[in-house]
């Protein structure tokens, strides 16, 4: 994949999404200029992730599991609502 700034990555994460981006307070900011970025927190022995934006979805399931491990975490969790008939949230 070709390498994209930050600004890059959030304006292809809303087009794809349809949502706006937010930067979540407490949250960590991963970001990798071919891979997209995660937002990211620890909470205890959880590892939280907010909003994502990739092509390479193995490549984050595998930074989380090295991540996690290295914090001590023992479940990983995502925070992301998504848009849905009938969800006006």
């Amino acid at each position: 994949m070709t390498e994209r700034t930050l600004v890059d990555w959030i304006n292809w994460y809303e087009k794809k999404t349809g949502e706006k981006f937010v930067e979540k307070p407490g949250f960590n900011i991963e970001f990798h200029p071919d891979k997209g970025f995660m937002q990211w927190k620890q909470y205890g022995k959880t590892f939280l992730i907010g909003q994502i934006a990739s092509a390479d979805n193995e490549y984050w399931a595998e930074f989380v599991k090295r991540k996690g491990k290295e914090l001590g975490c023992k479940v990983a969790r995502t925070l992301i609502p998504r848009k849905s008939p009938g969800n006006n949230h």
